[in-house]
């Protein structure tokens, strides 16, 4: 219907392709390529936990050698707080540092697409016109009859 819809508006036939899931294998690869940014998250955050906790460890064993007042009340528990804070930190920064190193590109998301079993409309467009068109009719195609956003 979005295809019919550009051409009408003046799209050339060759500016246009539609790929449909399952049509070139892709969808195991796309799944692996999900898990594997998953699991490279997962790792990154294990990484940076155990960095943070040594961290707040080796500056609590600092602040001991100092003698800071700080752990006259308990020593425990300066020790566990600076350990806790440390692996919380350390754990978000690796987990963001991970998250972030992998970045998709069109084909990566045009492959996690099809492997999601979504049928996908790629338009070349060759101005401003035409992109400001294929984006207006291909945001509306995505749209269900009562005018609600499609989830993805």
């Amino acid at each position: 219907m979005a295809r019919e819809r550009l051409v009408a508006q003046g799209m050339q036939p060759g500016q246009l392709m539609l790929l449909q899931p399952g049509a070139d294998g892709s969808r195991a690869e796309a799944r692996a390529t999900d898990d594997d940014l998953l699991y490279e998250t997962l790792r990154e955050g294990a990484l940076g936990a155990t960095i943070g906790l040594l961290a707040g460890l080796l500056l609590a064993a600092v602040l001991k050698l100092l003698d800071v007042g700080f752990f006259d009340a308990d020593p425990l528990f300066g020790m566990r707080l600076f350990m806790g804070w440390g692996a919380a930190i350390g754990g978000f920064v690796g987990a963001a540092a991970g998250a972030r190193r992998r970045k998709h590109t069109v084909a990566d998301l045009l492959r996690i697409s099809l492997a999601g079993g979504y049928i996908v409309l790629v338009a070349n467009t060759v101005s401003h016109a035409q992109m400001s068109m294929a984006q207006l009719v291909l945001g509306e195609s995505m749209r269900t009859p009562y005018g609600v956003p499609v989830r993805a």
